[in-house]
């Protein structure tokens, strides 16, 4: 977990607005067709500490107007947790996504 965040004072729904700050900006300044991946590093350390926060921004991700929406979603794994872990929180992101109505994003792990 990345522990330089204050998340008293820059909460998830803050993180959200920086996140599509960024996104809008890529599209105005790259490319309006990019094809955006947002990583979450340290996805198993957040899913077994705070899920909550994962949800959160997969629900927000997921519920963007189409047009707004990025490419996709990659996580990463160091290793440090069991694969059967893994396999259950990779299913309830992607049954998460699909369920906010965002079915064809792509959700990769790396």
């Amino acid at each position: 977990m990345y522990h330089k965040i204050d998340y008293a004072s820059f909460d998830m729904d803050e993180i959200c607005k920086f996140m599509k700050d960024k996104i809008d900006w890529i599209r105005a300044n790259l490319s309006s067709d990019s094809m955006i991946v947002v990583n979450f590093r340290d996805f198993s350390n957040t899913m077994t500490h705070f899920p909550d926060r994962v949800w959160h921004v997969v629900k927000f991700l997921s519920t963007l107007p189409p047009k707004d929406r990025v490419t996709g979603i990659a996580y990463e794994d160091m290793g440090r947790h069991l694969m059967d872990h893994l396999a259950v929180w990779t299913r309830a992101v992607r049954n998460e996504m699909e369920r906010c109505g965002w079915a064809d994003g792509q959700f990769i792990v790396h």
